[in-house]
């Protein structure tokens, strides 16, 4: 069984996997660091928005600021979109070059498990003619 997977080792183009595993690497870091719960990197945005409704009538320079605020934090969250679609883009393209590895790998691992089986019984045959 130790030939079956050195194929398969060997197959994978290990050299854009390597390649590719610091980008992606530090995608996933840079995504884990923005969704994880930081105590000290949370946004301006979301720490001074934390009262859903003002208790008081606001001015309109209080409705400007707290716009302005809301405004950055969408933007805020727009860059962490695309970098998460960026990284997932990275991450799929490498999942389906795997896969077409490995039903390639598949489909010569059933032409050598037939041809196996034809010299076998062509082995067998000469053997008992013998």
């Amino acid at each position: 069984m130790a030939i079956g997977w050195m194929t398969v080792l060997q197959s994978v183009p290990w050299t854009d996997v390597v390649r590719n595993a610091p980008k992606v690497a530090a995608g996933a870091k840079k995504l884990w660091d923005t969704l994880g719960n930081r105590k000290g990197g949370e946004s301006v945005a979301s720490t001074e928005l934390d009262t859903a409704v003002p208790t008081t009538p606001m001015t309109l320079a209080q409705m400007q600021e707290r716009l302005s605020l809301l405004q950055e934090g969408t933007a805020e969250l727009k860059q962490r979109l695309i970098e998460s679609t960026r990284l997932i883009d990275a991450l799929a393209e490498q999942n389906a070059q795997l896969v077409a590895s490995t039903e390639a790998l598949n489909r010569r691992l059933k032409w050598l498990s037939a041809l196996v089986v034809v010299l076998g019984v062509a082995g067998s045959a000469a053997w008992l003619l013998r």
